[in-house]
């Protein structure tokens, strides 16, 4: 089983902040006791890449 990642640890390894974190609802995350909870990597990374959008065509393609 993969270590999980603190709340700190999260943020560090999507470049956001602990706020940004807390602000992501869909952002999956294990419940380990009471309100604390932590980050598997993998689920980072799968919601990371999700979000992955291709770069816009330049103008002149489009009318091609």
């Amino acid at each position: 089983m993969e270590p999980l990642l603190t709340k700190d640890e999260a943020a560090a390894a999507l470049c956001v902040s602990r706020r940004t974190i807390d602000r992501l609802k869909d952002l999956p995350r294990v419940r380990l006791t009471g309100r604390r909870i932590a980050f598997r990597p993998a689920d980072l990374a799968a919601f990371a890449a999700a979000r992955v959008s291709a770069p816009a065509a330049p103008a002149d393609a489009e009318r091609a």
